[in-house]
């Protein structure tokens, strides 16, 4: 039960077994098309669950079953402590990537720097829940949000900086540059100061 939806298992008799959010009577939006527009946009990405169908009062998706996802800052606290370096650096590589992809489609999901709740992975791949919040933006800041989730509120941020050798003030320079241009090359500068080879 959310602000807007509840979420249950539902069974369609064409699509299969899927998540469906039921928009709540008493909730604070009218309608989850807005929603459901925004995992399509970005479907591109991998990052939100496959829409399967929706409505004004519904949105239908991929379910997700916990014995196949774990919830992303669980995961890197686990490879932290068990010294996982090389699959601690492939989660946070894939992670800026997938949402390298979600900036350059302008789509700000607007709750990365959050991840608990929203962020899981699922059969080794990311998936991002709960698009309630998305919006267009001409400066999204998913990448921005993240790394500013590793470098500053992750409970652990300062073994993590130390396991990676994150250049942080090299970090943050490339991303004052990013947020300006979004190129290829200022985000390649930012991967560089936070996984250095």
């Amino acid at each position: 039960k959310g602000y807007t939806g509840v979420v249950s298992i539902a069974y369609n008799r064409v699509k299969g077994l899927g998540a469906i959010k039921i928009l709540r009577v008493d909730g604070r939006r009218s309608s989850l098309i807005r929603e459901a527009e925004y995992m399509e946009k970005a479907h591109s990405t991998g990052l939100p669950p496959r829409l399967m169908s929706y409505r004004d009062f519904y949105v239908f998706y991929e379910y997700l079953p916990l014995y196949k996802c774990v919830g992303f800052e669980k995961l890197l606290v686990e490879l932290l402590e068990n010294n996982c370096l090389p699959e601690l650096k492939q989660l946070i590589l894939q992670a800026l990537l997938k949402l390298y992809k979600l900036d350059l489609l302008r789509v700000d999901h607007t709750e990365i720097n959050r991840p608990r709740g929203h962020m899981y992975v699922c059969g080794g791949d990311i998936k991002l829940l709960d698009w309630e919040s998305a919006r267009s933006s001409v400066r999204p800041g998913n990448v921005s949000s993240f790394v500013s989730y590793i470098l500053f509120r992750f409970k652990r941020r300062d073994e993590l900086i130390n396991i990676l050798g994150v250049r942080v003030e090299e970090a943050l320079r490339a991303l004052i540059k990013y947020k300006e241009s979004y190129s290829g090359e200022d985000f390649q500068r930012i991967v560089s100061a936070i996984l250095p080879q």
